[in-house]
């Protein structure tokens, strides 16, 4: 998957702890990178820092649109996604199911179908 334009979520929802240039203590969760633009782009991608360089877009983490994505990054952030398990060097997906919230989806292998559905409160 490719970055979306105008999206800017990994940029917003994740907290880094390694210094970015400007922000030397890094950046906590849900504040916007200094360097994030206003189109969401980023404005040192040439030179922005080895954790930034690492991530890399995909639909379990970046979902279908922006919004999704800033939900899915920031509930991985607070932990709230419990059961997403991805061999990320093969690209494997080890569990076909996670929850965010009450709901509870399902990707297959291929990241070719996504279904959800609400979980009954216990």
């Amino acid at each position: 998957m490719n970055c979306r334009p105008q999206c800017g979520a990994c940029c917003i929802a994740p907290s880094i702890s390694s210094p970015i240039p400007g922000m030397p203590d890094g950046k906590p969760a849900g504040v916007r990178c200094i360097h994030l633009t206003e189109d969401y782009r980023c404005a040192i991608y040439d030179l922005r820092p080895k954790v930034c360089r690492d991530f890399k877009a995909e639909e379990l983490v970046c979902g279908r649109s922006r919004e999704e994505a800033l939900i899915l990054l920031n509930n991985l952030e607070k932990g709230k996604i419990i059961s997403l398990k991805v061999n990320m060097k093969h690209r494997e997906i080890k569990s076909k199911k996670f929850v965010i919230g009450k709901e509870q989806f399902e990707i297959n292998p291929k990241l070719e179908k996504r279904k959800s559905k609400q979980i009954r409160e216990s």
